[in-house]
């Protein structure tokens, strides 16, 4: 693994001299204790059973939910659509991006085969399940929620921990490698001590929440309603109710403009939280694997290819040593000649080895940005989607639900797999650029220059005629031609117009052949620097569908707005909470009171009044749903009559009035899944809802 990179570094480093070779020249090796492919295979023994001991923590929600008490059940590694454990989530799947690069770059198999080239890439993908199966412990324990998966994720994540300082440490390295490979597996690092922290304390706090619940009485309503509203989309859902503020009148002073300049900059170019929206899991996840895996590339590269330009620079040195620094009395030109392509050789070898460090930083630079660009744009698109503003999308009847959800399953690989490309071809691109502008820097300073003077010389009439055709014609068609060039396109002095026309026709032939070069030039240079949003198509309006990744961007985006608007959670969460409420008063009413006594018969009968009234008041000022109600109520009494015709009758009415309700879960049939009442919550204990069974609410 990261011991194979730290090997060829000192291999390259230790050239020449013998401090690291044995006696028959051969480089000394560091082998671990631990085999790589040794030990993930035996993991994969502990991951299957620690797995099935997860499975039987939950309970099944459909099938068989009589048989040992419906368990087990199946348990998921990651919920793709929550907001809760996201940094978990995203540092899990960061203790694994070297892992995977070193798969798809190195071929580090789970395996040992020495077979058909052709066959690898079945290899490849039986080690990723590999791999996947023994990291599975480490995920499903964040998404379990329960003292037992947290502590079985904090053994997980000390284990790796201790392993990968194992690797770093196990062989006596020189400083400068030895740095070098901390360096880059700092982020691994990182993620690894962030869970190794985290899920012990998660732990913790999850069994005392499990002994404070059974020793106390569950949240009052106040307190459920106020866990809503200050949660991220309860804030979201009041700052919607609120009146929106007025719009500020534009500045009239010089310092007020200033002032709205800088505050303009200032929101443009540095991001702004927003405490009513949270990045899911999964989109953190991607992110982090993403920026890891352009660091490490970044590392790799740099450390990789840089001792290579300098043992070519050694070897140049030692050639022109040979053949002498300085011209001498009489000698060959052949010998003049050698000695000034080595200088020119060692000037351009200088020369590349600065471009290719400045094209790596500049490809780094500019992919991390679109990272973070990548960011705020799935922000801006969501929440525009959450209020209906399908602006920057296609509109949700282009696509097929099918094909929207296979669009947010391929988003994490896609997106990761879009950042890397992006990565290499904005590499080449600058490195080309900065290439080509090394070489006609030399040739000028070898005395070469001459070529390109006169190439300029013979292109300076065509380039400046074209700058001054394209001037006139803007400088013409805004001060000549129009009427007020900033209201509308009503043109003025028509026969001139007529006659620059007809005379700009054969200029602009001329003009549409620099043109075209410039447009492929403009979409080579935006296409590679766009490469990596996939919220940008690459592709003209009408043929995004043919763009895969921003296929995968949109199907992520109207799925998660179909599965996390704010105003439904809070709309069901209110509606649990009611619900929660009228239970525990039911219980307590039976608890305190005999069931035979006069005073529960009372108040049972108020109860049936009051809602019969609440019922009457909704049916008056809802007159589409008395229909329904009273077709219910033949349903209920097991006619099983044929009401589509009825109801569809009654639902043409031309009237209409406002809707209201007063008690909303009485007449709202809503089936919900006690695995899911976390509800985007912070924790799923915040309802004190167990993973248990499947009620249905009816109330009518």
């Amino acid at each position: 693994m990261a011991g194979s990179f730290v090997d060829g570094l000192n291999t390259l480093l230790t050239v020449g001299d013998g401090e690291n070779q044995t006696a028959n020249g051969t480089q000394v090796q560091c082998l671990g204790a631990i085999q790589h492919q040794t030990f993930y295979v035996f993991l994969l023994i502990p991951s299957v059973v620690l797995t099935l001991m997860f499975s039987f923590t939950w309970r099944r929600q459909y099938k068989a939910r009589d048989v040992l008490m419906g368990r087990p059940a199946f348990v998921y590694p990651m919920d793709i659509m929550s907001r809760s454990n996201r940094f978990s989530y995203a540092a899990a799947f960061g203790a694994v991006t070297s892992l995977c690069a070193e798969v798809i770059f190195e071929s580090l198999y789970a395996i040992d085969y020495a077979g058909p080239t052709y066959l690898k890439v079945f290899i490849a993908l039986l080690s990723m399940l590999i791999y996947g199966i023994d990291y599975m412990p480490l995920f499903t324990s964040i998404s379990v929620r329960n003292p037992i998966g947290y502590g079985v994720g904090s053994l997980y994540a000390w284990m790796f921990f201790v392993l990968k300082l194992y690797r770093i440490f196990r062989c006596e390295y020189e400083p400068l490698p030895l740095g070098i490979l901390i360096l880059s597996d700092v982020p691994e690092l990182l993620c690894l001590a962030y869970l190794s922290i985290s899920l012990p304390v998660r732990f913790g706090q999850s069994l005392y929440k499990r002994i404070k619940r059974q020793s106390t009485d569950p949240e009052s309503m106040t307190a459920m309603v106020e866990k809503i509203q200050n949660s991220y989309q309860g804030i979201r859902v009041r700052k919607l109710l609120k009146r929106p503020d007025p719009e500020r009148k534009p500045p009239t002073t010089l310092v007020g403009k200033l002032m709205s300049l800088v505050y303009l900059i200032h929101t443009k170019l540095i991001y702004q939280r927003s405490p009513d929206f949270r990045y899911s899991g999964r989109f953190l996840s991607v992110t982090v694997v993403s920026a890891i895996l352009i660091y490490q590339t970044t590392i790799k590269l740099l450390v990789g290819f840089i001792p290579l330009f300098v043992l070519l620079e050694e070897y140049m040195g030692v050639l022109l040593a040979g053949v002498g620094f300085e011209p001498e009395d009489g000698e060959h030109g052949a010998v003049t000649m050698l000695r000034t392509a080595l200088w020119i050789g060692l000037y351009f070898n200088h020369a590349v080895r600065i471009c290719f460090i400045v094209s790596v930083v500049v490809a780094f630079v500019v992919s991390f940005v679109m990272i973070l660009h990548s960011m705020a744009s799935y922000r801006t698109n969501l929440l525009a989607v959450y209020r209906g503003d399908t602006t920057n999308l296609p509109p949700r009847e282009s696509k097929s639900n099918p094909s929207l959800l296979v669009g947010c399953m391929r988003f994490a690989g896609y997106q990761i797999g879009y950042t890397a490309w992006a990565f290499i071809i904005q590499l080449c691109l600058v490195l080309l650029v900065t290439i080509v502008l090394a070489v006609i820097v030399t040739m000028f300073e070898w005395g070469f220059g001459d070529i390109f003077i006169e190439l300029l010389m013979n292109a300076w009439p065509a380039l400046l005629i074209t700058l001054l055709v394209n001037v006139a014609q803007t400088l013409l068609a805004k001060f000549l031609f129009l009427r007020d060039s900033s209201r509308s396109t009503a043109i003025d002095n028509r026969r001139v117009f007529f006659i620059l026309v007809y005379f700009m026709f054969f200029y602009n032939i001329f003009l549409g052949f620099i043109s075209c070069l410039l447009r492929i030039l403009k979409s080579v240079v935006i296409g590679a620097l766009f490469m990596a949003r996939l919220d940008q198509s690459t592709l003209p309006r009408r043929f995004e569908f043919m763009d895969p990744g921003f296929s995968a961007y949109v199907g992520l985006i109207y799925t998660e707005r179909a599965h996390t608007h704010p105003v439904a959670i809070v709309f069901t969460r209110i509606l649990l909470a009611m619900y929660y409420q009228k239970l525990k008063k039911k219980y307590r009413v039976k608890e305190e009171s005999d069931v035979n006594s006069e005073e529960y018969k009372t108040r049972r009968r108020h109860m049936k009044a009051q809602s019969n009234w609440m019922m009457l008041y909704t049916l008056h000022n809802n007159p589409q749903l008395q229909c329904l109600r009273k077709d219910y109520i033949d349903m209920s009494r097991n006619k099983f009559r044929r009401v589509k015709d009825s109801v569809s009758e009654c639902l043409k009415t031309p009237e209409k009035r406002r809707v209201s309700f007063v008690n909303i879960p009485m007449i709202i049939p809503m089936t919900y899944k006690d695995e899911h009442m976390s509800l985007e919550m912070e924790n799923a204990d915040d309802l004190a809802i167990h993973n248990s069974n499947e009620r249905q609410i009816t109330k009518f």
